[in-house]
């Protein structure tokens, strides 16, 4: 019998296992702050295995009964564990005044003041009753203190829920934050750094500002995504004209860094395994450098997919990389479902393979193709993030694809300027002067970016729950579904009419 399901929706059990993986991880939190939601949650999640189960009945697929099975051990795994996360946090009370001692293991944001920083930081605490916990702190320093540094402090420790006002903190979560102090009173800073990668963060740092190069801070920001030195007014010009993406370590990074370690390794005669093996273990060093985000994590399980793919000889299939790429985020951080840059990432992602040549193939009919393959990439990205970004930032620039098609192309060649630069001043301290010529190309996105923010025309609509049948609009025209033209064009005015009508609704 025809498969029905792959007739239909090009049915791959990753994407089974990464659909049930996401409704578990959701029920786990809706559990404990919404019975009505997680009661719908529940039955959308036993209707998604049902229809499995009814699909493989009739089809007898034993790829679909094998998906079935290992994403509810999956499922089951990541959510008990997650569930451990939230009742610890949910288990946590008021301490009271106390003195801590803990390693900082991450700075969320550096504020400038007349008499030094105030400074929000996660500090893992080392020893005493608390000893294993997560606090988020406030430091009032007159020093810069960085990741890896060991502080000794006092101040009133309270309980922190990672849930208030109908908003999940998932950063919070990601790294279990327990407890916070508002002010803490500094009583001793060890700056020895045993983590060997914030150590080498760290040391990158201290030689760029030893370079004396100007805008330092944000080939810094550029090669870590730290923006945490980067004054707020110019961020905000970079986040106006849509560009503020490349300060967040991600595939357009990971994809430069990927070709360059090829180009290297084409001199040498390694067989395709030994030279796959070598450039992924150099790619996940500098993923580690970066503090393993989610956009980098994701860019990196992406590439790995491809490369043993192209190594063994197998069939490299784009859209089973990404969800498996979902499945392993989600795996190894649930929280980071709760965060708008997964969504970000992935939309973006999903958009370039599946939009992309639908836009090609419109834009040939009046510009050129190649301009029709360079611009269609900035605007299938564009078009299938725009509700996110809408609702979440509360605005989004029209005009980011233009501000996008000049700086991207220059970041190719910039990043890796700087990465280059980069590595030697860390290896030679004399070889500071190296980094003017990287500075040189930065400065000039940054005039760049500066110059043109003035002219940046902002759209403020929100999409709120017609942004259901704007995606699923551009799931109809992406062709992921297989049916008729005739059929789709029906639908699809019928999506796009209650859209209209919803979106208009909401804005009027």
């Amino acid at each position: 019998m025809t498969n029905v399901t792959n007739k239909l929706l090009n049915f791959r059990p990753i994407i089974l296992i990464c659909a049930n993986l996401i409704l578990g991880i959701l029920c786990t939190v809706t559990l404990i702050y919404s019975l009505n939601l997680y009661i719908f949650l529940g039955c959308a999640f036993f209707l998604v295995n049902i229809i499995t189960i009814v699909c493989f009945v009739i089809n007898k697929n034993k790829k679909v009964y094998i998906a079935l099975i290992v994403s509810l051990i999956i499922t089951l795994i990541v959510c008990a564990r997650f569930s451990l996360i939230i009742f610890s946090n949910i288990n946590a009370s008021d301490i009271g005044t106390v003195t801590i001692y803990g390693s900082i293991i991450k700075v969320n944001s550096i504020k400038v003041t007349d008499v030094g920083y105030v400074i929000n930081a996660y500090v893992e605490v080392l020893d005493g009753e608390l000893s294993g916990s997560v606090i988020q702190t406030y430091f009032n320093s007159s020093n810069l203190l960085h990741e890896g540094y060991k502080v000794e402090f006092s101040g009133v420790v309270n309980a922190l829920n990672f849930y208030a006002n109908n908003y999940v903190n998932s950063k919070n979560l990601r790294y279990g934050v327990n407890y916070v102090c508002n002010n803490s009173n500094i009583l001793n800073v060890d700056t020895n750094i045993n983590n060997v990668f914030n150590y080498a963060k760290h040391l990158l740092y201290q030689r760029l500002s030893y370079s004396n190069a100007e805008n330092y801070e944000f080939i810094f920001a550029l090669l870590t995504g730290d923006t945490n030195f980067i004054k707020d007014l110019t961020l905000n010009k970079f986040r106006d004209v849509g560009v503020a993406h490349i300060f967040a370590v991600s595939g357009l990074h990971i994809g430069f860094l990927y070709a360059f370690i090829n180009l290297i390794f084409k001199p040498f005669k390694f067989n395709k395994v030994t030279k796959y093996v070598l450039t992924l273990v150099l790619l996940y060093l500098y993923v580690a450098f970066c503090g393993t985000t989610p956009s980098c994590l994701r860019a990196f399980i992406i590439i790995a997919v491809s490369s043993f793919s192209k190594a063994f000889g197998f069939k490299n299939d784009r859209l089973s990389s990404i969800f498996f790429s979902m499945v392993l985020v989600l795996t190894i951080n649930s929280a980071d479902l709760f965060n708008v840059g997964f969504y970000l990432s992935y939309l973006a992602c999903l958009s370039l393979v599946f939009l992309t040549p639908k836009i090609e193939k419109l834009l040939n009919y009046i510009l050129p193709q190649r301009v029709c393959k360079f611009v269609a990439p900035f605007i299938s990205a564009y078009v299938g993030t725009l509700p996110i970004t809408n609702d979440f930032f509360l605005n989004s620039s029209l005009l980011s694809m233009l501000f996008n098609a000049f700086i991207v192309p220059l970041m190719s060649f910039v990043f890796i300027l700087c990465f280059i630069s980069s590595v030697i001043i860390m290896l030679f301290s004399n070889a500071l002067f190296i980094m003017q010529i990287s500075s040189f190309f930065v400065s000039l996105i940054v005039w760049y970016v500066n110059t043109f923010s003035f002219i940046v025309l902002k759209t403020t609509v929100l999409f709120s729950i017609s942004t259901v049948f704007y995606y699923f609009g551009l799931v109809l025209c992406s062709g992921v579904i297989n049916v008729k033209l005739k059929t789709v064009k029906i639908i699809s005015l019928v999506n796009f009419v209650i859209f209209l009508l919803v979106f208009l609704l909401i804005n009027i």
